[in-house]
Formats: C-alpha cells, sequence, structure tokens
C-alpha cells in the first residue's frame, strides 16, 4: 500500500529486523511506488540470502537501476511499463519488446500483465498464457500471435467501474501461489 509521502523516506540501510525478515522469506515483493534506492538494498538483501524477487513496475516513473535488474529474479510490467522500460515506441510488437528484455535481462523471467486478455510468463524462451477467462491455458516458445480473450465488458452483470490497483493485486496473488508450490500455469489461474 502507497501513503503518500510515506513510501518516499529513504534509510541509509535496512533494519536488521528488515533484512531478517527478508532472508527469512520465500519471495520478496518490491513496488516502484517505494524510492528505488530502498528497493536496491531490499533486493540485494534478498538475493544474497537466496530469497526470490518479484519486482512490480507500477509506480514511479524513473529510469531503472542496473543495480536493482541485477537483483531481481522476475518483473512484472503492463504493456506501459514494458515500454517505459525499454524505452520502446508504443508500436513495437511484443515479440520485439520481450526478445530485446530477454537479452537485456538474461535470467529475469517476466509476469506480463494484459489486461482483460490475462497474462503471460516469460522464461527461458518458453511462455505460459492464461487468458482473463481462466479456461484456456497456453504454453508453448515465443510464438505471440494474438490470442482471443475475454472482454469483461461485455459480460452480463459484470460491471467495470475502475481498475487501480488490478495489477498490483494480480503480481501479488501470482506470488501467494508460488508461496503454495503451484506451477506457473497454476499460479497464472490463480492469479487471473
Amino acid at each position: 500500500m502507497s501513503v503518500g509521502g510515506a513510501n518516499k523516506n529513504e534509510l541509509p540501510d535496512l533494519s536488521d529486523e528488515w533484512r531478517k525478515a527478508i532472508s527469512e522469506a520465500d519471495i520478496l515483493l518490491l513496488q516502484r511506488s517505494v524510492p528505488q534506492p530502498m528497493n536496491v538494498l531490499a533486493a540485494k538483501y534478498a538475493r544474497a540470502a537466496g530469497t526470490k524477487v518479484l519486482l512490480d513496475m507500477g509506480g514511479a516513473d524513473v529510469p531503472m537501476d542496473p543495480e536493482l535488474m541485477e537483483n531481481v529474479d522476475i518483473i512484472s510490467p503492463n504493456n506501459t511499463e514494458l515500454n517505459r522500460i525499454l524505452d520502446f515506441e508504443k508500436n513495437s510488437s511484443l515479440d520485439e519488446k520481450i526478445t530485446v528484455f530477454m537479452k537485456r535481462y538474461p535470467g529475469t523471467d517476466i509476469l506480463f500483465k494484459r489486461g482483460a486478455d490475462g497474462a503471460t510468463y516469460f522464461a527461458n524462451k518458453q511462455y505460459h498464457h492464461m487468458d482473463a477467462s481462466i479456461n484456456n491455458v497456453e504454453e508453448g516458445v515465443y510464438d505471440l500471435t494474438e490470442r482471443s480473450a475475454v472482454n469483461f465488458d461485455s459480460h452480463e452483470g459484470i460491471e467495470l467501474v475502475d481498475t487501480t490497483g488490478a495489477g498490483d493485486c494480480f503480481t501479488a496473488a501470482f506470488a501467494v501461489a508460488q508461496l503454495e508450490d503451484k506451477t506457473i500455469e497454476e499460479s497464472l489461474e490463480f492469479a487471473c
């Protein structure tokens, strides 16, 4: 949760309590609404402790710190956030973006949030896709052709009011499923 001003405080180092909590965790979920230097510190402690680091890319619109990316296992961007990370134009294809990202940051997986089109997890030249309808899981090798998906605006009885926080909730739900030892496919289904 981001409270105006509360997440803007930077500390010279993490407290012993925070370092202990990070070292005992299986996954550290970071947000870009926290000052980047604090995320770098937390990610470095997590990496040293063998804790997996998942970075939700929503939040601050600032250039990525290379030191942060060196210590992140999974990033979770939407299309706009992925463009920002890569400094890409909006009309670049997803295939181009994923290929460039994987070359630039080898070893970092992408949990790509597609909104009403579901989500796709990219790792080691493979992907796992889950439509938002939760009834169509695909796996394959970077064949990023268009896929059909459910548009929530078209369902009777469902009115989309506000999507604020939806991506944050999705990323957190994925992390919870991973903590429960679910597969990538099961984690995508749980989060969608």
